[in-house]
């Protein structure tokens, strides 16, 4: 898995599939790769090098800690520097955590979009990442 950048439908519908912890920091193709995996819960990977994330985690249920470390990396360390979109299905319980909406920015615990940009920075072989433009689509389900 450290080695894994296309991840293409990868867990695609699989229904036992409950908890993922690995090394994704090389993972450049998330597309669809969690979608309908309706009993997942919690993802605790790094997705720096992330670029699309367009229905991973569609309807799934992921707790608060899962979708803060996603949202986390996508703000402080995720390399992309164009246009990308995620999709993050989150545990619907969710919807009415005060603290969580204030962390994601929002008001209401519906469906709906936000915009992340990661930091530019300079990697140590000179390379400039960061700044583009996350639209991270939240799905309470």
């Amino acid at each position: 898995m450290p080695l894994l950048k296309n991840g293409e439908y990868m867990f695609f519908n699989c229904y036992n599939l409950t908890t993922f912890d690995g090394n994704l920091s090389l993972l450049e193709r998330g597309y669809n790769m969690f979608m309908s995996c309706k009993s997942f819960k919690t993802f605790n990977s790094s997705l720096d090098s992330l670029i699309n994330g367009e229905g991973m985690f569609s309807y799934c249920k992921l707790d608060k800690p899962s979708v803060q470390n996603i949202i986390n990396c996508l703000r402080a360390s995720n390399i992309l520097s164009t246009t990308g979109t995620i999709t993050i299905g989150i545990d619907k319980a969710l919807a009415s955590d005060s603290e969580f909406l204030a962390f994601l920015g929002i008001e209401t615990g519906t469906n709906q979009t936000i915009t992340i940009t990661p930091p530019v920075r300079t990697l140590e072989d000179g390379t400039t990442v960061g700044g583009g433009t996350w639209a991270v689509q939240l799905q309470f389900n």
